[in-house]
């Protein structure tokens, strides 16, 4: 379906890492899939909190 919508799959890793999918309509195809590289490399290296507190109740 994606394909008739004239999209391009720019997911940069398999369903193994991430079962989402990423498509674009761009004419440089490769551009967005390199900047969807590096944005999943930094979140990567980010040090995360293994639980975090909300004692706010915002989220």
């Amino acid at each position: 379906m994606s394909k008739t919508a004239r999209c391009t799959d720019v997911t940069p890793f398999d369903s193994e890492v991430s079962p989402y999918k990423f498509w674009t309509q761009s004419s440089y195809p490769t551009d967005d899939k390199k900047t969807l590289k590096k944005l999943f490399k930094e979140f990567v290296s980010i040090k995360h909190p293994k639980s975090i507190t909300n004692n706010l109740g915002l989220f």
